[in-house]
C-alpha cells in the first residue's frame, strides 16, 4: 500500500486524522501525494477554494501567515465537506509560528485536514510532532561504488565500541566542524550497504546531517544522539 493509498483508504473508512506530517527526502513523492490526495478529497487539485497552502516568505514562515490561516479556517467550507491546509517546508516555521500552529492543531476547526510537508521533521517542536500522524517519504539513490576498506573498518570499529568511547568520538568530531559533513556522508554510504536492516539508522544519520546544515542545533548533542544508536546491533 502506498502512502496515497493509505490516506485515501483512511478517508473512505472515516478514520482520517486531522493532521499528517509528510517527511523525508523524496520531494517528488510528497508533492505527488499531496496533489493527488487534495484532488481526491476536494474533487480538484491545487486550485480550490477550500485548499489553503502556506509557503515560506524568504527564509521562514512567519506567525502572521499562521494567523491568516487561522482566520481563513474559521470560515465555513466553500464548496466541499472538507478544508485542507498544506504547510510546505514546515521546518521553516519560526518558533512563534510553530507555537501559533500548535494552537491550531489543539483546536481544529470543523472538517479540516492539515498536511505538513518537510525534509527535516526534527526541526519541528516535539509538541507538534506528537499531534500529527507521521508518513515517511524516503528515497535512497543507488550507491555509485562500494565504500573503501578503510571506511569499512572505521565504522565497523565504531559500532562495537562502548557508549562512552562513541561519545568521546562525537566530542572529537565536534571539535573539528569542517569534518562533520564528510564523516556523515561516509557513514551514510557505509550504512546503505546494510539496507534494509540499517534503515532506521540511515534515516537518523540523514536527519542529523540535515539538521546540522539548516538549524542551530548543537552539533555535539546531535552526534551523540546518532552514536547512541550506532551499534553493531542496529
Amino acid at each position: 500500500m502506498t502512502n496515497l493509498d493509505y490516506l485515501v483508504s483512511s478517508a473512505k473508512l472515516g478514520t482520517l486524522a486531522h493532521a499528517y506530517l509528510l517527511f523525508g527526502n523524496d520531494k517528488k513523492g510528497k508533492d505527488k501525494t499531496i496533489f493527488a490526495f487534495c484532488e481526491f478529497l476536494l474533487g480538484s487539485g491545487t486550485h480550490h477554494g477550500d485548499l489553503h497552502i502556506i509557503d515560506s516568505l524568504g527564509k521562514e514562515i512567519t506567525i502572521s501567515q499562521i494567523r491568516d490561516l487561522e482566520l481563513v479556517l474559521a470560515l465555513g467550507a466553500w464548496n466541499s465537506p472538507w478544508k485542507i491546509a498544506v504547510v510546505r517546508k514546515a521546518h521553516l516555521m519560526n518558533l512563534q509560528a510553530q507555537s501559533a500552529f500548535l494552537k491550531l492543531l489543539e483546536e481544529p476547526k470543523g472538517s479540516t485536514v492539515f498536511l505538513l510537508e518537510t525534509d527535516h521533521a526534527l526541526a519541528l517542536l516535539p509538541t507538534i510532532r506528537s499531534r500529527v500522524q507521521e508518513i515517511r517519504f524516503w528515497k535512497f539513490p543507488a550507491i555509485a561504488e562500494q565504500v573503501s576498506a578503510e571506511v569499512q573498518k572505521k565504522f565497523g570499529d565504531l559500532a562495537v565500541q562502548p557508549l562512552y568511547k562513541r561519545f568521546l568520538f562525537a566530542k572529537t568530531l565536534y571539535e573539528s566542524p569542517g569534518e562533520i559533513q564528510q564523516f556523515l556522508e561516509e557513514f551514510i554510504a557505509y550504512l546503505r550497504q546494510g539496507l534494509p536492516s540499517n534503515l532506521r539508522l540511515v534515516k537518523l544519520a540523514q536527519e542529523t546531517s540535515a539538521l546540522l546544515q539548516t538549524t542551530n542545533v548543537s552539533a555535539r548533542l546531535a552526534l551523540e544522539r546518532l552514536f547512541l544508536y550506532a551499534t553493531d546491533k542496529v
